[in-house]
C-alpha cells in the first residue's frame, strides 16, 4: 500500500506489559473491526507520503560594478568622506578654488580640502587610466574624477597653503599685537617704577647688614630670582621672615612703596603667562615666511600667466593681499625690533645676564615677590587691627573703672546722709511702739482690775501667762529691731570714720594751704624790710621799681 508517515514513539516492552495499563488495551488489528472505528480512507488521503521533486532555487544575478578607480581603497574614502562634508560637484569646487571663493570655502571648508589635495604621483595614475577609459567609452570613478579635475589646478598646493595663511593673516597680526603690547607694557613699567627701584634698595640694604662679615656682604645688588627667598631666612625664634620685616618696615616708614604693586599690577594678570618673547618672534616668523611664500607664487602666477585657466583669480587676489599685508607685516616688524631693544635695556638695568634669558622665568620671580608681600602686608594689616581693637578695649575698660570709682566716692556720702536720717526715724518709731505698747498694757490691767472677784484668781494667773508671753514677744521683737538698729549704727560709724577720712583729708590740704599763705606773708614781709633798708621799691613778684 501507500508509503504512510511514521509516528515515531517508544515501545513498551513485552516483558513489561504484564498487569499493566496496556495488558487491558486491545489493538485493532483486523481490518473489520479496525474500519468500524476509524475512517481509513481519509487518514490514507492525510498521511499518505507524497512523492515531491526539490525546487531549483534560481541564482541570483550578480550586481553590476561600477568602473573600478586606480586609487587605494583607503584614498578613495577620504575623497568620498571630504566631498560629501563640502556638498560641492567636482566641477563647482574647482570653480571655487580658482575664484578663491572665500563663501563657498570657508576656514573649515578649506582646512578639509588642504587633506585631500593629489599628489603628482595621483595625477599621472589617473591621466593614464583615463586614456585607457576613454577607448572603451568608461567613465571615470567620483574619487578619480576628483583627481584628474582639481590635480589640473596649477600650483594647487601652495595655492591652498597661501589661502590659508591668508585667512589666517588677521587672526595672527591681532595675537601678535596684543602680546607685543603686554610684553612692552610689562617691560617699561619694571624700568620705570620708582617705588620698585627704592624697595630693592631697602633689600639690598638689610641683605648686606645681615650679611656683614661673610662673603655675601658688601652687595653691589642682587639678582630678582632671590627675590622669593626672603620668606626663607627667619628670625631667631622662627615667628618672621625677612619678607616680613620688609613689610613692616615699609608699612611704618616708606608707606609710599606699597604703591609698587599696583605699578607692576600688569605683570600679575593671568594673560602674561602666555606671552614671552619666544611665542612672539616664533608667529612673526611664521608672518614672514607665508609672506615670502605668497610672493613666490605671485610671481610664478605672473610667469605663467598666458598658461594659466582664464577663471583663475589667484593672481589678482594675493596680490591685493600682499599690499594690505606687507605695511602691517612692516609694523609688526618694527615694533618687534623696538621690543628687542627694550627688553635688552630691561635685562641692563636689573643687572642679569643676557645668555640664557627667559623673561617668563624673570617675570615669575618677580609675580611670585608682589603676591608674597601683599599677602604678607594684609595678614599685617589684619594683626594691627586686632591689636588696636584690644587697645580700645583695655581704655574703654580703664575708663569705665574710672567712672565707677568717682561714682562710688560720690555713693558714699549719699550713703552716710541716708543713714543718718534713717537711723533717726527708725528711733522715732521705736519710741512710738514702746508708747503704744505701754498704753496697751495699762488698758489690759484697768480691764483685769474690774473683773469679778470669784474669777480674779483664774484671770490673773492667766493674765500672767499672756503678759509674759505678750512680753516674750515683745523683747524678741525689740531684740531684733535693736539688733537691726546696731546693724545699721556701724554701717553707719564705718561710713563716719570714711567721712572723718575725707574731712582729715580736707584738713591737710587746708593745713597746706594755711602754710603756702604764711609762707607768701613772709616773703612779703622780707621784701618791706629789704626796701626800707635799701630805699628801692619792688613789685609784688620781686621785680625793682624804676624812680
Amino acid at each position: 500500500g501507500p508509503k504512510m508517515k511514521s509516528f515515531f514513539w517508544k515501545k513498551v516492552k513485552n516483558d513489561k506489559v504484564g498487569t499493566s495499563v496496556w495488558s487491558t488495551i486491545s489493538s485493532q488489528s483486523t481490518d473489520e473491526d479496525t474500519g468500524d472505528v476509524l475512517d481509513l480512507e481519509k487518514l490514507t488521503e492525510l498521511f499518505t507520503v507524497q512523492d515531491r521533486k526539490k525546487a531549483v532555487k534560481p541564482k541570483a544575478a550578480k550586481k553590476k560594478e561600477g568602473p573600478r578607480s586606480v586609487l587605494s581603497g583607503q584614498r578613495c574614502q577620504n575623497i568620498g568622506i571630504v566631498l560629501s562634508f563640502l556638498k560641492l560637484k567636482t566641477e563647482h569646487l574647482r570653480t571655487a578654488i580658482l575664484h578663491m571663493d572665500h563663501k563657498v570655502l570657508n576656514f573649515e571648508a578649506l582646512e578639509a580640502v588642504a587633506t585631500i589635495i593629489p599628489t603628482d604621483d595621483e595625477v599621472t595614475l589617473v591621466a593614464c587610466s583615463k586614456e585607457d577609459r576613454d577607448l572603451v567609452a568608461e567613465p571615470l570613478p567620483a574619487a578619480d574624477m576628483y583627481v584628474d579635475q582639481i590635480g589640473s589646478i596649477p600650483r594647487l598646493s601652495h595655492r591652498i597653503e597661501c589661502w590659508t595663511f591668508r585667512n589666517d593673516f588677521p587672526n595672527l597680526v591681532d595675537s601678535i599685537k596684543s602680546q607685543q603690547r603686554a610684553l612692552r607694557k610689562v617691560e617699561e613699567s619694571l624700568v620705570k617704577s620708582k617705588n620698585f627701584q627704592d624697595l630693592l634698595g631697602l633689600i639690598l640694604t638689610l641683605g648686606n647688614i645681615l650679611n656683614s662679615g661673610n662673603s655675601h656682604g658688601g652687595a653691589s645688588g642682587f639678582t630678582i630670582e632671590n627675590l622669593p627667598n626672603l620668606e626663607t631666612v627667619k628670625s631667631a625664634d622662627g615667628s618672621t621672615s625677612l619678607l616680613d620685616y620688609v613689610v613692616m618696615t615699609v608699612d611704618a616708614k616708606q608707606s609710599k612703596l606699597l604703591a609698587f604693586a599696583e605699578e607692576l599690577k600688569e605683570l600679575t594678570e593671568p594673560h602674561m603667562k602666555s606671552v614671552s618673547m619666544k611665542v612672539i618672534q616664533e608667529n612673526v616668523t611664521i608672518l614672514k615666511n607665508g609672506m615670502k611664500k605668497v610672493k613666490v607664487q605671485v610671481e610664478a602666477a605672473k610667469r605663467n600667466a598666458a598658461k594659466n585657466d582664464p577663471e583663475d583669480k589667484f593672481e589678482g587676489v594675493m596680490t591685493m593681499f600682499q599690499q594690505i599685508a606687507e605695511p602691517k607685516l612692516q609694523e609688526i616688524l618694527d615694533e618687534q625690533a623696538s621690543l628687542e631693544t627694550l627688553q635688552s635695556e630691561m635685562i641692563d638695568w636689573f643687572g642679569e645676564d643676557k645668555n640664557g634669558f627667559d623673561e617668563t622665568v624673570f617675570f615669575g620671580y618677580i609675580g611670585s615677590f608682589i603676591r608674597s608681600f601683599e599677602n604678607a602686608h594684609k595678614n599685617l594689616k589684619a594683626k594691627q587691627a586686632k591689636q588696636a581693637k584690644a587697645k580700645a578695649k583695655r581704655e574703654k575698660e580703664a575708663k569705665q573703672q574710672a567712672e565707677a570709682q568717682k561714682k562710688a566716692g560720690e555713693t558714699v556720702k549719699d550713703d552716710l546722709a541716708a543713714v543718718a536720717s534713717s537711723t533717726e526715724e527708725l528711733e522715732k518709731k521705736l519710741a512710738e511702739e514702746r508708747n503704744a505698747m505701754e498704753k496697751e498694757a495699762k488698758r489690759a490691767a484697768d480691764k483685769r482690775a474690774r473683773e469679778e472677784a470669784q474669777k480674779e484668781k483664774e484671770e490673773q494667773e492667766a493674765r500672767k501667762k499672756r503678759e509674759e508671753e505678750e512680753m516674750r514677744k515683745t523683747q524678741e521683737a525689740m531684740k531684733k529691731k535693736e539688733d537691726e538698729l546696731q546693724r545699721k549704727e556701724a554701717e553707719l560709724q564705718r561710713r563716719a570714720k570714711e567721712l572723718e577720712e575725707l574731712e582729715e583729708e580736707k584738713k591737710i590740704l587746708e593745713e597746706m594751704e594755711r602754710q603756702m599763705e604764711q609762707k607768701k606773708i613772709e616773703e612779703e614781709k622780707k621784701k618791706k624790710e629789704r626796701q626800707k633798708e635799701t630805699g628801692m621799691r619792688y613789685t609784688s613778684s620781686g621785680d625793682l621799681i624804676d624812680g
